[in-house]
C-alpha cells in the first residue's frame, strides 16, 4: 500500500510543479524538461506518469479548474481549452477580468 501512496505524491508534486510553470510561462507553452526541473526529476519520469504533452497540460488544466487557479484558467480560456470550459462560471468570470485588466 506505501508504493501506491509513494507514486501518488509523487505524480501530485509533479503536477503541481507543472502548474507553477504553467502559471509563469503559460500551459499551452509548458515543456516537459521545465517541468521536470521544477519538480526536480527526470523529464522521463514526467512522461510515465503523464505520457504526452497533451495529456500532461490537460491535466495541469483539470487541476487549475479544481484549484481555482485562475491565471491559468484564464490562458485556458483564451486558448479554447475545453477543460477550462468545465470552471465554475464565477471563476471563468474572474478569469476573463485578469486578462481584461
Amino acid at each position: 500500500m506505501k508504493r501506491n501512496n509513494d507514486i501518488a505524491v509523487r505524480k501530485n508534486e509533479i503536477l503541481a510543479a507543472a502548474l507553477a510553470v504553467a502559471e509563469r510561462t503559460h500551459y499551452a507553452h509548458m515543456t516537459r524538461s521545465a517541468v521536470a526541473a521544477e519538480a526536480g526529476v527526470s523529464g522521463p519520469l514526467v512522461q510515465h506518469y503523464f505520457g504526452t504533452l497533451i495529456q500532461l497540460r490537460r491535466d495541469v488544466m483539470r487541476k487549475a479548474v479544481r484549484d481555482a487557479n485562475l491565471l491559468v484558467i484564464a490562458q485556458g480560456l483564451v486558448a479554447g481549452d475545453k477543460h477550462a470550459q468545465a470552471a465554475q462560471e464565477v471563476h471563468k468570470a474572474a478569469a476573463l477580468d485578469l486578462v481584461r485588466g
